[in-house]
């Protein structure tokens, strides 16, 4: 079961709080983080964030990095756990260059967190490009929130 966490969340369960704060009405960041329980073991947590992009950019903010960080130290003490990041991009552009920009999107998540010290191996990345679009609006907040990279975790 996924339980939808906003940004405050993270940083709660960054700070080691025991609860989780609803902050989705903070459009400041944009961010869309998860929270996986495992059968694997017992109250293990796994994070799952979606990371948005201004447009037909691909690089990552402060805010992001240290987001990401969370992740990596995740990744370097569960070196058996696996990711993938899945880049997106909204409609604007050829399918050939949103394909590239998505592309783009998630190798830059994929680079640092290599250089947070996470394996290659540990590591997939795909593009979907403008294929799987979180909202079919056109006015720029909407699309807005399709140009994004999804880091999800092998079950």
């Amino acid at each position: 079961m996924k339980i939808k966490i906003a940004i405050a969340g993270l940083a709660l369960i960054l700070a080691g709080c025991q609860s989780a704060t609803d902050a989705s009405n903070d459009s400041s960041y944009g961010q869309d983080v998860k929270a996986v329980k495992t059968a694997s073991t017992m109250d293990q947590a796994q994070l799952t964030s979606t990371f948005y992009f201004a447009y037909d950019k691909a690089g990552l903010d402060d805010t992001s990095k240290k987001l990401l960080q969370a992740h990596a130290e995740f990744l370097n003490s569960h070196p058996e756990q696996s990711i993938t990041i899945a880049g997106h991009t909204d409609a604007r552009g050829t399918k050939e260059y949103n394909q590239s920009l998505g592309q783009r999107r998630a190798n830059a998540i994929a680079s640092f967190l290599k250089e947070q010290g996470v394996s290659q191996n540990q590591i997939k990345t795909v593009s979907f490009g403008k294929e799987h679009p979180l909202t079919n609006a056109e006015n720029d907040q909407a699309q807005a929130l399709n140009r994004r990279a999804e880091i999800n975790y092998a079950e």
